[in-house]
């Protein structure tokens, strides 16, 4: 039996017997039984990752990148949508919202598709559903000054991630950016927003 550090989001300690990793992630709500199943943190695509290192390039992203375009930002005030974004302006990201069905959200003008940005882009923050990110992958790609995409919770697509990869950017899958920053750059536990 190998034995790894305790998970970084729900604090419960994997193992693996015979290569086959079980627990539970009482944060995800994941009972795990086969690879990549248990914890994001712990068991990546390419194996098993020290949590360390995860959480160092979380951090290293949200520090070394400023500008967010929010690809779903909402209208309304009590989505996450609407919620994270304000929380990432609130500790001084330039925030851009990308919405089809706003002309301004938060005092920002919105754009209806990432490619309609005017301005540089660095991280591209998605808040759609999984079947959406091939195409906003791909926008991403023409622009070709994206640095991160970064699918928020719930929120994943392995093929365009890997396409996004092949392309030079960086790829964060099913994770909230607000949470990332809460445990990451200031070091506490999240609170619901």
């Amino acid at each position: 039996m190998i034995s790894f550090p305790v998970c970084v989001l729900c604090k419960v300690k994997p193992t693996i017997i015979l290569a086959q990793p079980i627990g539970a992630c009482s944060l995800l709500g994941i009972v795990n039984s086969t690879w990549g199943a248990l914890c994001p943190w712990e068991f990546a695509e390419q194996g098993v990752r020290n949590m360390d290192e995860e959480g160092q390039r979380l951090k290293r992203i949200l520090e070394s990148y400023r500008t967010v375009a929010v690809v779903g930002m909402s209208k309304d005030p009590n989505k996450p949508a609407r919620k994270v974004p304000k929380f990432l302006m609130s500790k001084g990201y330039r925030i851009i919202p990308v919405n089809p069905t706003a002309d301004e959200i938060l005092g920002r003008k919105s754009y209806p598709t990432l490619k309609d940005v005017p301005e540089p882009v660095e991280i591209v923050d998605i808040f759609r559903p999984s079947p959406d990110v091939p195409e906003i992958v791909r926008q991403a790609i023409e622009r070709g000054d994206v640095k991160v995409i970064w699918m928020q919770e719930g929120i994943s697509n392995e093929e365009a991630a890997a396409v996004a990869r092949a392309h030079g950017m960086e790829v964060v899958q099913d994770y909230c950016i607000y949470k990332a920053y809460k445990r990451f750059i200031m070091e506490e536990e999240p609170e619901e927003l």
